[in-house]
């Protein structure tokens, strides 16, 4: 699942430090397409960003029977 950051650090920083300001956790500028970096490797791979269209990503994942990357985006809800 890609948040386009650090998010479970995020979360950790404020539930345990009460500290919000997040510091190198961020990957949008530049965003990293970690689909075609897996792809440059040899690795079957595909980018997700539609909900609806996570199981059938999925389903045809397994179906390949091949070590697959699935890149889903998601919404970074904790800020940053």
């Amino acid at each position: 699942v890609n948040n386009r950051g650090y998010r479970i650090l995020k979360q950790r920083l404020v539930a345990f430090h009460a500290n919000d300001r997040f510091v190198g956790m961020d990957l949008a500028r530049p965003e990293i397409d970690f689909a075609s970096l897996a792809g440059a490797l040899g690795v079957t791979s595909r980018r997700v960003a539609a909900p609806e269209a996570a199981g059938p990503a999925l389903e045809e994942a397994i179906a390949s029977r091949r070590p697959t990357l699935l890149d889903i985006l998601v919404e970074d809800t904790v800020g940053g």
